[in-house]
C-alpha cells in the first residue's frame, strides 16, 4: 500500500485537469477514504511512519485555492484528514513491542456524510434559496423553497460535523434552527395548500398534517347589505 500511495502522490504531482474525467479533489478525496480505513482494519498501522509521511505528502495538496466546483470533495477530504491525524496520534503514544502487538483502540465516531447547504452540496442546491452563507439567504421562504421536495440543512449538536468552525459556526447554526422554526411551520403549510390545490380536493376544510392549523379550500364571500359576510 505504500507503493500505492507512493503511485498516487505521483499522479496528483503530474495532474492535468483536461486529460481525465475525474478532478483531482475527487482523487484527493478517495485517497484519504482508503487511508482512514487502512486505519482502522489494522491497528498497528497507526504506528507504521510510513502511514505519516503519506499523510503529510497528501494533505498539501489540500492547501491550494479551492474550485468552487470541488468544494464538497475538499470538504470530505478535510474531515478524512482529521480523522487520520487523530489515529495516527494515538499510534504515538502506544509503545511497541518488537512483535508488534495489535492494540485495540476505540473509534470515537462515524464518518457520516451530511447533505450541505447550497454549493457544498453533493447534489447541488436545494433551490434559490439555499445557500452557505447565512446572509444570502432571505428570512422569508421564496416559492422554489415552499415547492422543494428535500430536507433543508440543520446543523448538529457536534461542532466538529460543522463546515464553519469556531463562533462563525455558532451563528451559522442558530440563525438555521432559528429559522426553521419560525417559518418552517408556514413552509410546510403553504406547501400543503398547494397540494391540495393540485389535488383539486372537494373537502369542505381539512386539517394540516402537524396539527397547528386549519385549511379551508371552500370560501365563498357574500355582500348583505352594509356587512360582508365569509362562509365556508
Amino acid at each position: 500500500m505504500t507503493r500505492c500511495f507512493s503511485f498516487v502522490a505521483q499522479v496528483l504531482k503530474s495532474w492535468r485537469e483536461s486529460s481525465i474525467d475525474t478532478s483531482r479533489d475527487d482523487l484527493v478525496e478517495l485517497a484519504f477514504a482508503v487511508l482512514s480505513k487502512l486505519l482502522d482494519c489494522n491497528t498497528s498501522n497507526m504506528v507504521n511512519e510510513r502511514f505519516t509521511d503519506i499523510a503529510a505528502e497528501l494533505s498539501g495538496y489540500l492547501e491550494r485555492t479551492p474550485s468552487s466546483d470541488g468544494e464538497f470533495c475538499r470538504l470530505q477530504a478535510s474531515k478524512y484528514l482529521e480523522y487520520i491525524r487523530l489515529r495516527l496520534d494515538v499510534g504515538d503514544e502506544i509503545s511497541i513491542s518488537e512483535n508488534r502487538i495489535q492494540v485495540s483502540v476505540a473509534r470515537e465516531q462515524f464518518l457520516l456524510r451530511q447533505d450541505l447547504p447550497g454549493t457544498l452540496s453533493a447534489d447541488g442546491a436545494r433551490h434559490d434559496n439555499d445557500s452557505a452563507d447565512i446572509t444570502k439567504i432571505r428570512i422569508l421562504p421564496t416559492y422554489e423553497e415552499i415547492m422543494s421536495t428535500r430536507a433543508e440543512y440543520l446543523p448538529t449538536i457536534d461542532s466538529s460535523q460543522w463546515y464553519i468552525n469556531g463562533i462563525h459556526g455558532r451563528l451559522d447554526r442558530e440563525f438555521r434552527l432559528l429559522r426553521s422554526d419560525a417559518v418552517g411551520p408556514l413552509r410546510d403549510a403553504i406547501h400543503e395548500i398547494m397540494d391540495i390545490m393540485q389535488e383539486c380536493s372537494e373537502a369542505p376544510h381539512r386539517r394540516s398534517k402537524n396539527g397547528r392549523e386549519l385549511i379551508y379550500t371552500t370560501l365563498q364571500y357574500s355582500r348583505a347589505s352594509s356587512s360582508t359576510e365569509l362562509r365556508a
